[in-house]
């Protein structure tokens, strides 16, 4: 008599589980001990067994294993701050010099960032560095490392100091 028959094979090495379909000729249905020798090998196949169809079933899920923490270098920029955006925000412009992609002739190419300043310490002109950081707001991915240079400021002259011109 002829039948076939799934056995449920599992792979003690990769934990993997699949349905073989056996052919048995006989009728006898020792067929354990067959899947038993072709286990590795029907896995290794993946797809292809000889003697009949192997369908795999999906894997067992192992829980992931957790990657380390990877480290990002922070993304540091220099620009000059060209607008207060209201409470502890500067806009800073970034100037950069890039190749025309057809001609190859330098050109200037600008962008603003929004960068928080806790301190409140940036004035119009100044020469800053930035750097990334999480989003604080919808636009905000930096913060106010340090003022590199104080842009010169004119005080008003008073009215006495008017009077005497």
């Amino acid at each position: 008599m002829y039948s076939v028959r799934p056995i449920e094979c599992a792979c003690v090495q990769s934990n993997e589980r699949a349905t073989i379909m056996y052919d048995d000729p006989g009728g006898s249905g020792d067929f354990a001990s067959h899947s038993q020798r072709c286990v590795s090998a029907m896995l290794s196949l993946r797809g292809t067994f000889l003697g009949g169809a192997v369908a795999a079933a999906p894997a067992a899920r192992r829980p992931a294993a957790r990657r380390p923490a990877q480290t990002v270098a922070e993304q540091s920029l220099q620009g000059a701050v060209v607008s207060l955006a209201g409470a502890k925000s500067i806009v800073v412009c970034v100037r950069r010099q890039v190749p025309h992609p057809i001609y190859q002739k330098r050109m200037n190419v600008s962008k603003k960032f929004m960068a928080h300043d806790e301190g409140e310490q940036a004035k119009v002109g100044d020469v800053v560095r930035i750097t990334q950081c999480r989003p604080l707001s919808a636009r905000k991915r930096f913060t106010l490392a340090e003022v590199v240079k104080s842009a010169f400021v004119m005080d008003a002259p008073t009215p006495s100091e008017i009077a005497t011109l």
